[in-house]
C-alpha cells in the first residue's frame, strides 16, 4: 500500500486511486480531530464547521462516544438486522417514534443514506430497464438530472452527459462554499472587533480609574 505524509503527495495519490465521484471541498488530509479542531498531516489546525456533514454534532472524539464505540466493538461490529436482529435497533427505533412530533403511531426504520435506491436502481437495469426509469423509481434523485440521463440515453450520449451532470453540481458545491465563505468573512471580522474592543477595554479601564483616584 502506498503511503506519504504530504498534502501534494496525498492529493497526487487520491487523484491516481480514487474517482472524481466525491468531490472534496478542500485538499485537507486529517491526522487526527478533538471537538471542533482538525489537525491535518502538516500539523495545522482547522476549525470544523462541516461536523461530517452534520452527523459529529457533539464534536470529533467526545468521550461518551469513544466510549460507546469501544463497548460495541467488544461485542460484536454488524450482523446486519436482515439477518440477525438485535436489541440497540429497535430501542433507538422506540426512542426516535417516541421524540418524533404528531399524534398517531410511528415507525422507524434505518438506512444508509440512499445506498439501496442505488442498488435497487442498478438490479433494474441489469434486467434491462432504462437508467433513468430505474433512477426515477426511487424518489430521490434530482428531476434535473433524470431528465438529462434520459436525454443521454436517447441520443447515445449517456457518458458525455453524465459528464455534464457532474459538473453541474460541482459548480453549485462550490457556489455554496463561495456564499458560505463570503458570509463567514463579516462575521468573523465582527468576532475579532469585539474581541480587540474587549483587550482594550481591559487596558484603557484600570488607567482611567487610577486617573480618577489621582484627580
Amino acid at each position: 500500500m502506498a503511503t506519504a505524509n504530504k498534502p501534494k503527495e496525498l492529493v497526487e495519490l487520491r487523484n491516481k486511486h480514487v474517482p472524481k465521484a466525491p468531490f472534496n471541498v478542500t485538499t485537507a488530509f486529517i491526522r487526527e480531530a478533538r471537538g471542533a479542531v482538525m489537525i491535518d498531516v502538516d500539523g495545522r489546525e482547522l476549525i470544523d464547521f462541516a461536523g461530517g456533514i452534520g452527523v459529529n454534532n457533539v464534536g470529533h472524539c467526545h468521550p461518551k462516544v469513544v466510549a460507546a464505540i469501544k463497548d460495541q466493538a467488544d461485542k460484536y461490529i454488524h450482523t446486519c438486522f436482515h439477518v440477525a436482529m438485535y436489541d440497540t435497533y429497535v430501542s433507538l427505533a422506540e426512542k426516535l417514534n417516541e421524540i418524533a412530533p404528531g399524534d398517531f403511531d410511528k415507525m422507524t426504520m434505518f438506512t444508509k443514506s440512499g445506498a439501496e435506491a442505488v442498488e435497487n436502481a442498478a438490479r433494474d437495469v441489469g434486467k434491462g430497464q432504462a437508467l433513468h426509469t430505474s433512477l426515477a423509481a426511487t424518489n430521490i434523485f434530482p428531476h434535473l438530472s433524470i431528465q438529462m440521463i434520459q436525454v443521454g440515453e436517447n441520443s447515445g450520449a449517456l457518458e458525455t452527459m453524465l459528464n455534464k451532470i457532474a459538473d453541474v453540481y460541482e459548480n453549485e458545491v462550490e457556489t455554496t462554499v463561495m456564499s458560505l465563505t463570503a458570509l463567514l468573512e463579516p462575521l468573523l471580522i465582527i468576532l475579532m472587533g469585539i474581541v480587540i474592543g474587549f483587550i482594550v477595554l481591559s487596558i484603557c479601564l484600570p488607567i482611567f480609574e487610577m486617573n480618577q483616584l489621582v484627580l
